[in-house]
């Protein structure tokens, strides 16, 4: 009986600023890819009376921004089950400010991911979390997914920018 096989990171990630861009990290020797769609960028109108705050939650739209995994040739790792997304954050990013991520859709083909359908605080970058998996070797486009932003107030400042980083982890 051997020692499990240790999860094999890729380089293939992806980091999306919430002021609208993205950038797909230069290509690897990586067997997978990420790649997003959409946008979002968040503008908060001040309080209409004093003494009132912002509204302290903001969500984007469910289906503004999509991650597709596709694999290059070369494919899978042999004897692989599948794979999973990590996402994390980094930036000039407000402590107050608390970032959280869903996903909306099952991709297409629908059936292979688990995970994530309800809101989940994205950390630091020291600290990735798991985002949603695949139990199968799959390809999945039109992966949905929502952010939410809580702790917005007038104290937190105007100027709050962070990059979202998504790894994908083969297991």
């Amino acid at each position: 009986m051997g020692s499990p096989r240790p999860a094999h990171r890729y380089l293939a990630t992806l980091t999306w600023t919430l002021s609208s861009f993205f950038f797909l990290s230069p290509p690897t020797l990586a067997s997978i890819q990420i790649q997003a769609s959409g946008s979002w960028t968040v503008a908060v109108s001040p309080p209409g009376a004093a003494g009132r705050d912002v509204n302290e939650s903001i969500e984007s739209d469910a289906l503004s921004m999509m991650l597709q995994i596709d694999q290059n040739p070369g494919g899978w790792l042999p004897n692989g089950k599948g794979w999973r997304v990590t996402v994390s954050r980094s930036g000039d990013w407000h402590p107050n400010l608390r970032l959280r991520i869903k996903r909306t859709t099952g991709g297409t083909p629908p059936g292979c991911l688990v995970g994530a359908t309800d809101f989940l605080e994205v950390p630091d970058s020291d600290h990735p979390v798991e985002f949603f998996e695949c139990n199968s070797q799959n390809e999945i486009s039109s992966i949905g997914y929502q952010l939410q932003i809580q702790g917005v107030s007038v104290l937190v400042g105007p100027l709050n920018q962070t990059t979202l980083r998504f790894t994908v982890v083969e297991f």
